[in-house]
């Protein structure tokens, strides 16, 4: 019996053979792209497996490596057998440049690869005047003139000039294209018109950037040579692992509000990733991970997109899937003009005002970059509100708002006086009302914004009363047709301790 029960278990290995759970190692490109939720300077870690003839002793050829590898970072090991391949030092040789990298490359002997294939060799003597290229909803990707980035709030016609350098691609821009059409959107590259070559016999040769694929400075030998000492000489799988600054990434958010929406749960909200990689000579197939956050940041990374990718050049645009966030369609009166109110008189009605707008809360995402949001109005697409994501506030997580329109029919009053200020405490009254015109009724929420986060509520009317948060008070109120919603608030603040 024990004979036949070994025999029936070999019989069952035989049918159901064990699969391996280790992969059978493979070559190929990741590369994780941190970017600065502050929007400092990101980075990027390689991983690069290739195939290599590795010598017991001496050097290895590296092409295609990133033109800013941080030397101190690389590491080259073997897949299949750790510890058997060692690196003594590394050293550059021929440098392929990014269309953003060319200043680098004045004076010296290029070789420029056009978009048809052929080859331009010669010195590379100047730059075309710089040209700003915008990706607009409606004309798409344009040489804009005239950019100004567009300040929180505005249309851009008070923002700064752009500055030398260039904000960082997808900042969101306003200008005019060259036809005195209004361009508004992300910054997608700024890069010169054109490349002058000196070339054969005292020529001079100009290169529209367009028609350019690709620049190397020509130097002799390959991008990286590396001297290294193997155990196990031969052609094996190796790993390329870096760090570079040379790869970034930004986003841009749409989200479309269905035509009468009234009480929301949550949205679909799509986000449009602009990843970049001038430091890859060319473009090469990779996975890519984007994370929103450094890894030596005060908040943890999150990981915002993964997937298969070309890229390498030029910038590469990808849209993520709808993803559902927590979201709140809302009237809201906050009566107050700006939070920095100077008391010039006893009584501040003058410092408020009355609109009553209808807001869009979404919730924040910790892979939240700042950039463009886009609010879809109707199902044609032909009403849009444009505003700007800031970065997200994720210590304590705040919502994200968007003021749609204000109320024709709503109209807000608010009457705040200081009643004390000795030199320890502030008491501030606050008088509100809602007026409605219409024929419905409408839910209203009142907000106040707080001036110190230690506010102590003294007296609220009607009671119960509203919801005192870190930085604003709230209260929600039913405002009846042809009627009348008011109340009254006091709020004391401690100024010495």
């Amino acid at each position: 019996m024990r004979r036949l029960a070994l025999a029936a278990g070999a019989v069952a290995a035989c049918a159901h053979p064990r699969s391996s759970s280790t992969p059978t190692p493979t070559a190929g490109l990741a590369i994780t792209i941190h970017a600065d939720r502050a929007g400092g300077p990101g980075r990027a870690f390689v991983d690069d497996r290739r195939w290599l003839e590795v010598p017991r002793d001496g050097w290895v050829e590296l092409d295609a490596i990133a033109g800013d590898v941080a030397l101190d970072t690389l590491v080259l090991s073997a897949v299949a057998a750790p510890g058997s391949l060692a690196t003594a030092e590394c050293q550059p040789g021929r440098v392929d440049l990014g269309l953003g990298g060319l200043g680098a490359a004045l004076g010296q002997a290029v070789a420029v690869t056009l978009a048809d294939g052929a080859v331009v060799t010669g010195a590379l003597i100047g730059l075309g005047p710089d040209e700003i290229l915008v990706r607009d909803d409606a004309l798409g990707v344009v040489a804009a003139e005239d950019v100004r980035p567009l300040a929180d709030g505005t249309d851009g016609e008070d923002g700064p000039d752009l500055t030398d350098p260039p904000p960082a691609p997808g900042t969101a821009v306003v200008g005019r294209a060259a036809g005195g059409d209004r361009v508004l959107g992300p910054l997608v590259a700024v890069r010169p018109r054109a490349l002058v070559l000196a070339v054969a016999e005292g020529r001079m040769r100009e290169l529209p950037i367009a028609a350019v694929a690709s620049v190397r400075v020509d130097a002799p030998g390959p991008r990286l040579r590396c001297r290294v000492h193997s155990s196990r000489p031969g052609r094996q799988l190796v790993r390329v692992a870096y760090g570079s600054p040379g790869f970034g990434w930004s986003a841009a958010y749409q989200v479309d509000l269905p035509t009468g929406a009234g009480a929301i749960a949550s949205l679909p909200v799509v986000t449009r990733f602009t990843i970049t990689a001038p430091a890859l000579p060319a473009a090469r197939p990779a996975f890519v991970r984007l994370v929103a956050g450094l890894p030596d940041g005060p908040f943890p990374p999150a990981e915002a997109w993964r997937g298969e990718v070309s890229i390498g050049g030029g910038p590469v645009l990808i849209t993520g899937p709808a993803v559902d966030r927590d979201a709140r369609l809302e009237l809201v009166y906050r009566g107050a003009l700006g939070g920095d109110e100077a008391p010039t008189s006893e009584y501040w009605h003058a410092a408020s005002h009355g609109l009553v707008w209808q807001e869009l809360a979404l919730a924040p995402a910790p892979s939240d970059l700042a950039g463009p949001l886009e609010v879809v109005l109707d199902d044609d697409r032909s009403r849009r509100v444009r505003a700007r994501l800031g970065p997200p506030a994720l210590d304590p997580p705040a919502a994200v708002r968007v003021p749609l329109a204000t109320s024709a029919t709503l109209i807000g009053y608010r009457h705040k006086r200081e009643l004390v200020r000795d030199g320890r405490h502030i008491v501030d009254e606050i008088l509100y009302s809602v007026t409605n015109h219409g024929a419905a009724p409408a839910t209203v929420t009142i907000e106040e914004e707080l001036r110190f986060p230690d506010a102590v509520v003294r007296y609220e009317r009607p009671e119960p009363g509203g919801e005192r948060r870190a930085d604003r008070w709230r209260r929600t109120v039913e405002v009846p047709p042809d009627g009348v919603a008011q109340g009254a608030l006091v709020l004391q603040y401690r100024t010495q301790p």
